[in-house]
């Protein structure tokens, strides 16, 4: 394999991870703004 070859596959690898880590951070973003999907049985204090 050239170096040319191993540079596209860490480009590719890369984008591929920081796309995971977007995904992750907006889905967890999502879960806990929604109380209904907590996965904690205690319910929350009233404020």
């Amino acid at each position: 394999m050239s170096s040319d070859t191993i540079f596209m596959f860490a480009i590719v690898v890369y984008v591929l991870m920081a796309a995971g880590m977007l995904f992750t951070m907006r889905e967890f973003n999502r879960i806990t703004d929604e109380p209904s999907i907590r996965k904690s049985g205690t319910p929350e204090p009233p404020e």
